[in-house]
């Protein structure tokens, strides 16, 4: 973007030298320094340039532009010239303004001052002759590797009042040779302070076409279409706008997204235009040198192509240091590989054209691949050039995939498929002259498939009146793990403090348990990381309920949290596409005791992909969360879905484990059986929730839905109790208080269904379908319906739909087990494809391991010793779901004495709030009734 620069917030004003510098720089350090002979002068304005008259204004502002005019000449000698009138209305104006500020690059151009005048009422001060001009140079840093020929000349004014009129202008003559004399540029349109006209003129020769194009919102009315006219044989184009608009920034914006105006201009007519220029550029003509030769035959000794490769990049990564010297040509002009190899230090275009260099002496091929670093994407809106690439990487090919690779990183890691990707989504240019479009990076197809980052938290408090042990697991991958790497390598006295301070935000009493313990694995390119801690009080206490705090922390920094919806412009996530998980496990003490349904939820949008699996069982709960980010940025028009939806997944996950007194069970006499004490705990409780029902409704306070609600929880009380006619005329009463309430009639199919009345439990299946109850449910329970009765067609038809979803809707597992068994009764065999799924499952959470007697992968005696190895309660509750599963299975084998056996142990829980319970009492009903065919069998 072209503008003088006067320094500061308000009118900061920027000239660029039109030097694109090949890496991006921090803000740089100044020292004084000397220019040769001619490199600045004073003089008139150029005869190419018709300065505009300064417009009237009733602008107000604190300093106002009454005129912005950039003046390009696209001639044999290339030229721009700059022209600012500025206005200053008030001290606050006055003391924003700073120096002014002109860079060039004086190995190749030369400066002009034209115009250097203060305007103040009727008196015109002219000071172009008489003003300081210091030169400075950057200091960027010698300290960053990088040294520059960019000189920027200083003015800074003395007496300037309110109300004065500062007028100045400057011609930059010269271009940089490296471009062969094709011509492009840039203008800024957007203002950053109110400004009465801008007007941006371009000339050129009417036989070397200039594009043009706007990059951001079009300005205005006619501002967008140029006046064009003829000065002898220059084309010259008129851009104009009277008061464009000013854009507040917002954060957070992609750098590929446009807020403001710019004016491209680019002689270069396609991308094969540029990456033609760019292979001139980098071809190597040298004749390797001793030093290169010996560095080849050093590569070759790797036993693998991959080998070769991975060592060719760590060498020329971490060997060759990287410092950038950058004058004239020499900004995008590699040097020569064996200069750089003499060196041992280079740019990234050095780097890459010597790593290219090397591995197609390894008979790889490899390519020079242009980077705009700063932008990443959107690239085909502004014309190409040259001047929109900032960076130099390589491409290579290896067993018919390609790589692309940053010789500028160091400490990278891995494989070709596992090393850290830091471009993914960039729209490069391949330096070919057969190039005519833009690549896109890819993951590639390992780091794609692999979580980044994997936090695994377990808590163990088995005593109340004790500390809590605390383990926390951290896996990274790719980048990620090079980034942690380097931290725990340069940092390691503060690796573990830097750790424990993160933690004790959660829980300031924790203490670590030595030091962090850290497994890294090259060839993965996987980092592990395992804190141990103890934690003094880790559940905070509100009321009677005692609180343990949890917090998937690796998912922070993947996220972005704002307030309001409202904007302008799209609004950048981090670093997508990546995936997250975190898992967290508490182990309570064993008087907790808990009994609820596993819980799945799951949010997708075109941002963010969650889904949250979650049990707590006895004195074990656990939770899994994955997070996966799928898109960069999330536009204006969706930050109400995504900030909806970043609410609703921070209300699923809540971050809290509640303990209520309810779930602290009394100290069982001695010698009773736990079973046993423990059904009869399940019994109290639920009549302890039918005596809370009934007094709500006896008070007489509740109405309508509401009232419909305490009915329908007391029947399904009732239910579980089974005690089927309270059941029944509680849920009936509910379904007329709440006729549209869809899950009424669920409930109601239930307790028809445990008091034998399957069709009237199907009538009311479809009446909930009707109301828009949740297929899955309907496919589910209709079928379990159609299972009891026989009708293993239909059956399979709705657990078929259950069973097969990829949604991970809340008890899928327990789906698939109906649809397994049901399959065996029909006489049909497992589909493969699910089997391979099912099988690869078996290790997961309880109930899968259920799933191998159905495919054949294991035994109904390594089931049941798999759910022996649970703890407490838990135990006890899959013991009663695994007795019927092994009934179902000795069922479907036709060992019908085996299946009673099972079906006896599950009744001899007690556990009647089970669905597993209730359907081995059925099992054992239809085993004493007559024998009959079943109706509808298969």
């Amino acid at each position: 973007m072209r503008f003088l620069l006067i320094a500061a917030a308000v009118a900061s004003f920027l000239m660029s030298s039109g030097a694109h510098a090949q890496s991006p720089q921090a803000e740089p350090a100044y020292r004084e320094t000397q220019v040769r002979q001619g490199a600045y002068a004073t003089g008139p304005a150029p005869a190419w340039v018709t300065p505009a008259d300064i417009p009237e204004s009733t602008l107000s502002g604190d300093a106002i532009r009454r005129l912005s005019e950039t003046h390009f000449l696209a001639g044999a000698v290339p030229a721009f010239y700059i022209r600012q009138v500025i206005q200053i209305n008030s001290p606050a104006g006055m003391a924003n303004l700073g120096p002014i500020i002109m860079n060039f690059v004086p190995e190749y151009q030369s400066l002009t001052l034209n115009t250097l005048r203060i305007l103040r009422g009727t008196e015109v001060i002219d000071v172009r002759d008489t003003a300081k001009v210091r030169f400075l140079q950057r200091e960027t840093g010698l300290e960053q590797g990088v040294y520059q020929g960019v000189v920027t000349a200083s003015i800074l004014l003395d007496d300037l009042r309110v109300g004065d009129i500062l007028d100045f202008a400057s011609t930059t003559t010269g271009i940089n040779p490296v471009f062969g004399g094709k011509y492009f540029e840039s203008a800024a349109w957007t203002p950053p302070v109110p400004t009465e006209m801008r007007r941006v003129v371009l000339q050129y020769p009417d036989k070397r076409p200039v594009h043009y194009r706007f990059l951001g919102p079009i300005p205005q009315g006619e501002a967008s279409k140029p006046l064009r006219s003829m000065v002898g044989d220059m084309v010259r184009l008129q851009f104009e706008e009277r008061r464009p608009a000013i854009v507040a920034a917002e954060l957070f914006t992609p750098p590929s997204y446009d807020a403001s105006t710019s004016l491209e201009f680019s002689e270069y007519g396609s991308w094969n235009d540029v990456a033609r220029w760019a292979a001139d550029l980098f071809v190597n003509k040298e004749t390797p040198d001793t030093q290169f030769t010996q560095r080849v035959t050093a590569l070759q000794a790797a036993p693998t192509e991959e080998e070769k490769i991975l060592q060719a990049i760590r060498y020329v990564q971490n060997e060759i240091r990287y410092f950038s010297v950058s004058f004239n040509e020499s900004t995008h002009r590699p040097a020569a590989p064996g200069l750089t190899l003499q060196r041992r230090y280079g740019d990234c275009k050095d780097k890459s054209l010597l790593l290219v260099s090397l591995l197609k002496q390894l008979g790889v091929r490899a390519d020079i691949v242009l980077v705009a670093s700063k932008r990443y994407k959107n690239m085909d809106a502004q014309p190409p050039s040259p001047g929109v690439f900032d960076h130099v990487i390589v491409k290579l090919a290896h067993n018919g995939k390609e790589y692309f690779v940053d010789p500028t990183r160091v400490g990278q890691a891995g494989t070709l498929e596992t090393m850290g990707q830091y471009l993914t989504g960039a729209e490069v240019l391949v330096v070919d002259k057969a190039s005519r479009s833009l690549v896109t990076i890819r993951n590639t197809d390992t780091y794609a498939a692999t979580p980044n980052s994997e936090l695994h938290e377990t808590m163990s408090w088995p005593d109340f009146d004790k500390p809590a042990t605390f383990e926390s697991k951290l896996i990274v991958r790719g980048k990620y793990a090079e980034s942690m790497r380097q931290g725990a390598q340069s940092l390691p006295a503060q690796f573990d403090t830097f750790r424990t301070r993160y933690l004790a935000q959660r829980y300031p009493e924790a203490r670590r348990i030595g030091n962090a313990e850290l497994s890294d694995d090259l060839l993965a390119n996987q980092l592990t990381i395992i804190d141990r801690y103890t934690i003094d009080k880790p559940g905070e206490m509100q009321q009677d309920t005692r609180l343990v705090t949890f917090a998937p922390s690796n998912f922070f920094d993947a996220i972005r949290v704002i307030s309001g919806a409202q904007r302008s412009t799209p609004m950048v996530l981090p670093d997508a596409p990546q995936e997250l998980r975190y898992s967290f496990d508490l182990n309570l003490p064993a008087n907790v005791s808990a009994m609820f349904d596993p819980r799945s939820e799951k949010i997708n949008n075109d941002y963010f992909k969650f889904k949250l699996n979650e049990r707590f069982r006895g004195n074990t709960m656990h939770m899994d969360l994955v997070l996966k980010v799928v898109a960069d940025a999330v536009p204006a028009t969706g930050m109400k879905t995504y900030l909806g939806d970043l609410k609703q997944m921070g209300e699923l996950i809540r971050g809290v484990v509640p303990i209520q007194p309810r779930l602290l069970k009394a100290t069982a006499p001695a010698n009773s059986d736990p079973a046993q004490v423990l059904a009869q705990r399940l019994r109290e409780q639920q009549q302890t929730e039918i005596g809370v029902y009934s007094k709500v409704i006896k008070d007489n306070k509740l109405t309508g839905k509401d009232l419909a609600a305490v009915y329908a929880a007391r029947a399904v009380s009732h239910s579980n109790l089974m005690q089927m006619d309270e059941a029944l005329a509680d849920i009936l009463q509910a379904s007329r208080l709440d006729p549209s309430e869809s899950d009424h009639p669920l409930d109601l199919a239930i307790i028809y269904e445990k008091r034998g009345q399957n069709q009237a439990a199907i009538e009311q299946v479809k009446r909930a379908l009707v109301l828009g109850a949740d297929p899955y449910r309907i496919y589910t329970l209709r079928g379990q319906i159609y299972s009891h009765m026989g009708k293993y067609e239909d059956a399979l038809r709705d657990l078929e739909q259950a069973a097969l979803s990829q949604d991970n809707k809340p008890g899928l597992p327990y789906a698939r087990l109906w649809y397994l068994w049901t399959l065996g009764q029909a006489g049909l065999p497992v589909p493969a494809t699910l089997k391979q799924q099912l099988d690869q499952e078996l290790t997961g959470p309880w109930p899968r391991a259920a799933y191998g007697m159905f495919t054949g992968a294991s035994t109904p005696e390594t089931v049941l010793a798999q759910v022996q190895k649970m703890q407490g309660e838990e135990r006890l509750m899959a013991l009663c779901e695994a007795y019927f599963y092994v009934g179902k299975y000795y069922l479907v084998k036709g060992n019908k004495a085996k299946a009673r056996e099972y079906f006896e142990k599950t009744r001899a829980t007690g556990l009647t709030i089970y669905t597993e319970y209730v359907a081995a009492v059925q099992e054992l009903e239809r085993m004493d009734r007559p024998e009959q065919p079943a109706a509808g069998s298969q």
